[in-house]
This record gives C-alpha cells, sequence and structure tokens, in this order.
C-alpha cells in the first residue's frame, strides 16, 4: 500500500522454496512460492530501478508466459510497460466470444527497498511480503485459474502488476495516461494490496472489500456473493474509506468500477519485520478463493459493472460494518498505550450510538465523526511492536493402528509372506503408523527356513521415521528363557521423533498354553512426535496380554498398571496418543473394567466412543488425551477391512483390521 511523500536464497531460505516447489508441483498451493520469491531477500526489497525490481519482474513473466500473453504489442518487450522511473509488467489473457471487453485484476509488486522503518540492525531489507508480495500472488492465482482451459473466459483479462505505487500510484498513474487497453473497454478493476495479514489477533478472520458502489448494484452483488462464499468476514466498505492509498483510486478516477481488497496496515506495514514469518497463508487461501470467484463472474459475462460516481460518500451500511470490527478488537485492547485505548473505546461508544440511531437517522451529521474515528483507528492499528498475530498451530493427524500378524507363516494368523508386500506401501498415506507382530528378520538368519518380515515393511515405507526394532531374544534373555521374540511393536512417522522406549511387561503367562505369550516380550513403547514448532505429543504402542483364562485376565490387568505409571510420571498436563492391540473386549465385562480403569487412570479417551463409532468390541483401539495448551478432537474412526487394507479377493491382509483414526489438533491461543 503507498506511501505519501528477512531469509536469502542460500541455505535454509533455498531449502524452504524448493519444499514449496515441490509441494506445488504435488498439486498444492502456488502462493507459498510466490510470496516466498518475491519477499526473499534476493530481491532486495524490490525497489523501482533496482536489480531487485528486474528480478521480481523476471519472475513474474516467467509464470505469465505459460498461461497469458504480453499486452504491450507494440513494444519490443510486450511485457514490460516503462514509464518515467519505473515499469509495469502488463499481461493479457483473451477472452472468447467477449473478447473485445476486459476485466482488470491487478496489485503493485514493488516496495521500498531499504527504505523503511528497521526493526534489527542485522536486517535492512524491506522485504513486503504481505506489502505487496501476497497481493501479486491473489493475481497470479486468478491468473492461473481461469488460463485452465476449462474454465476460459469469456471476457479478456488484463494482468496488471505496477510499480511505483509506494511512491504515490506512479504505475497505475502512468498506465491510464497511456492505457494498452482502452479504458472505455475496460468493464472493472479487482485491486489486491496488502493480503494475508493480520491487524490483531482478534480480528484474524477480518478482511475488507472496498469501493465496490463504484460499479454499481450488479457489481456490489457480485462482490457481495464472492466475500461470503468464505467464512473471512470481509467487510464491504466505501470507496472513501480506502483513503486512495492504491492502485483501485487510479482507476476510479478514470472512470473505470473498483474494487479494492485489502486488510490495511499493521504494525509491521513498512517496516523490516514484513517478512515471509508474518503471512497468514490461511486467511490468504480464503482471499485467493475469494478472488477467483468474483473474477470468474465478471469474465463468464455474467456480471457487467456500470460505473457510479455518484454513490454516497459514506453510507449506514459503513458505520454497521465498522461497528463490528470495532467490537472485536476491544479484546486486544491492552496491546495499545493508555492515550490509544481511550481513542479506541470513544470511536466505539460512537459508532455505536450511530448504529443504535437507525439507518433512517444517518446524515451528513454523522460523516465527520465515522471518517474522522475510522482514521484515527487505522492510525493506532498500525503502531506496536510488528507482529503477524498468526493463529496458534493446527492441522489433522492421521493415525493408523495395525496388528500386521508378522509372526513366521506356519505362526501367524495370517499369511504375511504373500500380505506383508501388499501392506507395505498403503502405510505411507498416514502421518503416524503404529504396528504390532512386526519382527525384524536377524542377520544371519537363525531362523532358517523361518522368517519374520518387518524389514519388508521398512523397505516400502517413505516415512522420516522408522523405530529401531528390538531384536529377537531367541531364547537368549535370561529374564524370560523361554522367549523367541522381542515386543514386535514398532512405529513409522514423518513427523520429528524422539527414539522409542521400550518397556516389556514384568509378567506373562503361557508357553504351550493360554496364549503362548510367554514366548515374546510384549509390552508397551514410547517416543515424544513434534506436531510443530514447540508443540509436541506422547504417543504410545502397545500389545497387551492375549487368552481369556483367570490367569491371563490377571497379567492383562498387570498389564494396564504398568503404561498407566508411565503415562502418570509424564510432565504434568502432556497430551497424549495411545494405539495398539488392547485385547479388551468391550462388551466383555471384565475386560471392559480394565479398559475403564485404565481410561480413568490416565484420563484418556477411546476414538472409537468418542464418535459413537458402534464398533467398542474391537480389541485394536486409538486414545487420545488433550492438555491445557493442545487439543485433540477425534474426526473420524475407521476399522478398514473391505477397501484399501484387503487382497484382490478382499480378503483382509491380517487376522486385525487396521484401525485408522483422524485427530484435529489444535494448540491454545498464547
Amino acid at each position: 500500500m503507498g506511501r505519501w511523500v528477512r531469509g536469502s536464497f542460500t541455505g535454509s531460505g533455498l531449502r524452504v522454496v524448493l519444499v514449496a516447489t515441490a509441494l506445488a508441483m504435488l498439486g498444492g498451493s502456488c502462493a507459498f512460492i510466490d510470496v516466498s520469491v518475491l519477499s526473499s531477500d534476493a530481491y532486495d526489497g524490490r525497489a523501482n530501478n533496482t536489480a531487485g525490481s528486474v528480478l521480481a519482474q523476471d519472475y513474474l513473466i516467467d509464470v505469465l508466459t505459460p498461461i497469458a500473453s504480453g499486452a504491450n504489442t507494440g513494444a519490443a518487450d510486450p511485457w514490460r510497460q516503462t514509464f518515467a522511473g519505473g515499469t509495469n509488467v502488463v499481461a493479457v489473457i483473451p477472452g472468447t466470444d467477449l473478447a473485445d471487453e476486459y476485466v482488470m485484476i491487478g496489485a503493485h509488486y514493488d516496495h521500498l527497498g531499504s527504505a523503511c522503518d528497521q526493526l534489527e540492525p542485522s536486517d535492512t531489507v524491506c522485504n513486503g511480503a504481505t506489502d505487496n508480495a501476497t497481493g501479486v500472488a491473489a493475481v497470479l492465482a486468478v491468473a492461473r485459474h481461469l488460463a485452465n482451459p476449462a474454465n476460459a473466459p469469456r471476457r479478456s483479462v488484463l494482468l496488471t502488476f505496477w510499480d511505483r505505487e509506494e511512491d504515490g500510484l506512479l504505475g497505475s498513474t502512468a498506465y491510464v495516461a497511456d492505457p494498452l487497453v482502452p479504458l472505455a473497454d475496460t468493464l472493472a478493476y479487482i485491486n489486491f494490496d496488502i493480503q494475508g495479514a493480520n491487524l490483531l489477533p482478534s480480528l484474524r478472520n477480518y478482511s475488507f472489500a472496498i469501493a465496490s458502489e463504484t460499479g454499481g448494484p450488479a457489481f456490489e452483488a457480485a462482490v457481495k456473493s464472492a466475500v461470503e462464499s468464505q467464512p473471512l468476514q470481509s467487510q464491504r466498505l466505501s470507496s472513501i474509506f480506502g483513503q486512495g492509498r492504491s492502485d483501485y483510486a487510479v482507476l476510479i478516477g478514470a472512470g473505470v468500477p473498483s474494487v479494492f481488497f485489502t486488510d490495511a496496515n499493521g504494525p509491521c506495514y513498512h517496516t523490516t519485520g514484513d517478512d515471509l514469518s508474518v503471512v497468514d497463508f490461511g486467511k490468504l487461501d480464503q482471499q485467493m478463493k475469494i478472488a477467483i470467484e468474483l473474477s470468474t463472474g465478471l469474465v463468464d459475462g455474467s456480471v457487467t459493472p456500470t460505473f457510479d460516481g455518484s454513490a454516497p460518500v459514506a453510507t449506514y451500511a459503513d458505520a454497521v460494518a465498522l461497528e463490528a470490527i470495532i467490537a472485536e478488537s476491544l479484546a486486544d485492547l491492552d496491546l495499545f498505550s493508555p492515550a490509544d485505548q481511550a481513542t479506541v473505546q470513544a470511536f466505539a461508544n460512537t459508532i455505536d450510538g450511530i448504529v443504535t440511531d437507525g439507518e433512517a437517522a444517518f446524515g451528513s451529521d454523522d460523516l465527520g465523526p465515522l471518517l474522522g474515528g475510522a482514521s484515527a483507528v487505522v492510525s493506532i492499528l498500525a503502531t506496536g511492536e510488528c507482529d503477524g498475530f498468526l493463529p496458534p498451530p493446527s492441522g489433522q493427524l492421521d493415525v493408523l493402528t495395525y496388528n500386521v500378524a508378522g509372526l513366521p507363516e506356519v505362526l501367524s494368523g495370517g499369511s504375511p509372506a504373500v500380505n506383508t508386500p501388499l501392506i507395505a506401501p498403503l502405510l505411507n498415506d498416514f502421518d503416524v503408523v503404529l504396528l504390532q507382530e512386526s519382527w525384524r528378520t536377524p542377520v544371519p538368519n537363525t531362523l532358517d527356513p523361518l522368517r519374520v518380515y518387518h524389514e519388508i515393511l521398512e523397505a516400502g515405507s517413505t516415512h522420516s521415521f522408522q523405530s529401531v526394532p528390538a531384536p529377537l531374544p531367541l531364547g537368549n534373555d535370561p529374564s524370560r528363557p523361554t522367549a523367541q521374540f522381542s515386543d514386535g511393536l514398532n512405529r513409522f512417522t514423518n513427523l520429528d521423533s524422539t527414539a522409542v522406549t521400550r518397556s516389556a511387561w514384568t509378567s506373562c503367562n503361557g508357553v504351550a498354553d493360554g496364549a503362548s505369550d510367554c514366548l515374546a516380550f510384549k509390552g508397551f513403547s514410547m517416543s515424544t512426535l513434534t506436531l510443530a514448532e514447540g508443540v509436541t505429543v506422547e504417543v504410545a504402542n502397545l500389545h497387551a496380554e492375549a487368552g481369556g483364562g483367570a490367569a491371563d485376565e490377571a497379567v492383562r490387568v498387570q498389564n494396564y498398571v504398568e503404561p498407566a505409571a508411565a503415562i502418570n510420571a509424564l510432565p504434568a498436563d502432556s497430551p497424549l496418543i495411545v494405539g495398539g492391540d488392547f485385547n479388551l473386549h468391550g462388551d466383555d465385562p471384565v475386560d471392559a473394567a480394565v479398559l475403564a480403569t485404565f481410561l480413568s487412570a490416565t484420563s484418556l479417551t477411546d476414538a472409537c466412543a468418542a464418535l459413537v463409532c458402534g464398533d467398542t468390541d474391537r480389541i485394536d483401539r486409538v486414545l487420545y488425551r488433550s492438555s491445557a495448551d493442545l487439543a485433540f478432537t477425534p474426526l473420524s474412526w475407521e476399522a478398514d477391512g473391505t477397501t484399501t487394507f484387503v487382497d484382490g479377493s478382499g480378503t483382509p491382509l491380517s487376522d486385525h483390521l487396521p484401525i485408522h483414526v483422524v485427530l484435529d489438533w489444535q494448540v491454545a491461543e498464547g
């Protein structure tokens, strides 16, 4: 946004961009790439007539070349429109049957070089991530969408990337003085300046759509419909509330109906702190969807704006919209000085009075308090310490627990020799995979001609973390000479994980009797997974005593005392996920009591029960526990026995069905 008068592409910065590029190639949003590139230190703040500006122009042209054409057809370089001290980049996506009618979609790409408030001595680059790399990303998102043959526009699309906006809207002014398309044929202009930015924590879900009244009722209705297509509260305000501080004002002055999408000026505005770290990409994603929705309606011919230069300066609807925003912002008054708090509160009282008096009473005497108060609050919001006020981290976690029946073929309840290679690639679709009965064959194989199968799963896994399997004791552990097998508990995950710790049950029952559990070191394992920076969760995997005899039941009771003690030894209020083969039938009164005692002792919740899955008798389970700082919400539970984890004939790949649970996670505010 105009004025009136960190990280480079080396080292980790390059890796971030390369990762983003890879994600985009896999179908993710290109916005992260666009913003990362344009706001990098390599572009040196994108001031006009600098090498950084040329890099930005070249990047735009590289992106646009496959999807558009240069609009300056009479020039040696059709992509660039040069003027005194600057260069606009202008492209066109030709329309079909209404090709002589144009919809202009634009944003300024320039910024301040090093001429902004320097927050740290070591950081001199004004990266301009939200001002206005994100606005450029929104225009590019529309361009990519409309360039898809399935979305071919009837009207032509003019893509304008302005230079020297920061020097007083000079790029758009130069264009209006020498338009590449007749202004009379330009039906509307959609302007993006400062997107993906937050004014306050309480205003994360708010944005602004300014000046749509300049296009008449049809244009206003189209803007209203577009902003209401997303949960983001984009408040529609009259043109004057944009203070003429972006290129929309120039196009309105030339008689082109315009709308200005902005998040206004927050505390990082025109500082070196406006870098990639303060961009709210979740918000930007909604804003790009709004942009695509509005643009689609305009280019398909269903909406024809008509310029209206006679609309009132401000309306009662403006007061209602501002009242909602000011009311929300009062939750964050403590971020401002006492004097500024008093100013905001006074405006809140004033605007409440205007709204309370009703639309019929709204008149010219309300304009001064409304406009003056809004201007004062806008100035206050740009003060304070630079902060993106980003929402706390959140996400979804796909958890799979699966007893893969990986004993040697002659002992297994499944057909592991055939099925393990089928299981291996299927595990890669999950964030956290907890495996039971999965052992690695020793080298050399002292079991020969028998074997176990975990190494097949390891070879097929693309997860970044794979637990190191416990070696097979093969009767050589004096603490349990009968044990031939280790715990068989392993895990794969794409999250950062600490090393797995393992604890064997202190007792077992049966060698050639019961369920023969003394032939293995069943037990539980634990590790700490990192969901986001500073956000961790303890994850446990267990395999309990099997068998239905009295001795088995006694051992199983003790089984659950031991992990409960380990869990309760964790730091207080630790979030937790527990999966595994519990060998507890919910419909069996004895087993149900053991499970209830374990849940009560650990404050864990069974995801199946929470979602009323109707299959509480199943012995494979996923449990979870939230904390004061990290909340889990189960979204889905599935015992997959008919679709994915089956062979060609539809037979399950193990004698246990995998349990798939999706957990939403949300870090608490602050």
